[in-house]
C-alpha cells in the first residue's frame, strides 16, 4: 500500500472514531435535555409530560449505562414519579439502578446511598 493510501485510510479511521465519540457525547447530552424538560414539567405538576420526557431520556441512554451521579438523580426522580402514581413495578428497577450508580460513584457510606435505600424500603 502506498503512503498516500495509508494516509487516507488513517484519516478515514480517525474520522470514524471522532464520529463515534460525537455520537456518544450527543446521546449523553441529549438525555440531559429530556431530563431537564421532564424536571420542568414535573415542577409544574404536569406528570404526563414529565413521564414522557423522562422516558425519552431513559431510552436514549439504554445500553450506555452512565456512571454519573446526575444520572442516578434522574433515575431516582423518575422512580419517585412512578411511586407517586402508584406504579410500583416501574419504580423499583429505577430506584435499584440509582442505588448501584450511587454506591459505585460515591461509596456505600454516602447520604445519597442511604436515601436510595430508604426509597426502596418505602416502596
Amino acid at each position: 500500500m502506498t503512503k498516500r493510501k495509508s494516509r487516507w485510510l488513517l484519516l478515514g479511521l480517525l474520522g470514524l472514531a471522532l464520529a463515534v465519540v460525537a455520537y456518544v457525547i450527543d446521546q449523553r447530552s441529549g438525555w440531559e435535555s429530556y431530563s431537564r424538560a421532564g424536571n420542568a414539567a414535573y415542577e409544574q405538576g404536569n406528570y404526563v409530560e414529565a413521564e414522557k420526557q423522562w422516558a425519552a431520556a431513559l431510552t436514549m441512554v439504554e445500553g450506555l449505562e452512565p456512571k454519573d451521579p446526575r444520572f442516578a438523580t434522574f433515575l431516582n426522580n423518575f422512580a419517585a414519579l412512578y411511586y407517586s402514581q402508584g406504579k410500583y413495578a416501574e419504580a423499583e428497577p429505577l430506584y435499584q439502578r440509582a442505588l448501584v450508580i450511587w454506591e459505585k460513584a460515591l461509596g456505600s457510606d454516602h447520604p445519597e446511598v442511604g436515601t436510595s435505600l430508604n426509597n426502596l424500603a418505602q416502596l
